[in-house]
């Protein structure tokens, strides 16, 4: 599904391993999976969102504007977050994409 959105790139990476699991038990894990489980997702998360909280202390004096941290970040979460799902086939695959600026 992702070259209907993406069918021209400058770098491809594939990895495959085997999970002896039904692909629907497979597909449902990934959905509901809560990514802020991992330390290190959290810490990536966290660097990612930096520029963006150093702004808007700068713009907002140095109370900024204060966000309840989420305590959860999963698929669903990610659209809630301004990634768009751009197409999805039940118990098979799922494709989000996100404009922004790195």
């Amino acid at each position: 599904m992702i070259d209907r959105f993406l069918s021209c790139y400058d770098v491809a990476v594939a990895h495959s391993g085997m999970i002896r699991t039904p692909q629907t038990e497979c597909y449902q894990t990934a959905r509901h999976l809560n990514l802020l489980d991992s330390p290190i997702i959290r810490v990536l998360l966290g660097m990612r969102s930096l520029p963006q909280r150093v702004a808007d202390r700068s713009a907002h004096g140095l109370a900024g504007r204060h966000r309840t941290p989420s305590t959860t970040f999963g698929l669903d979460d990610m659209v809630r977050n301004g990634w768009t799902l751009l197409g999805e086939t039940p118990n098979e695959e799922v494709v989000f994409g996100q404009i922004g600026r790195p």
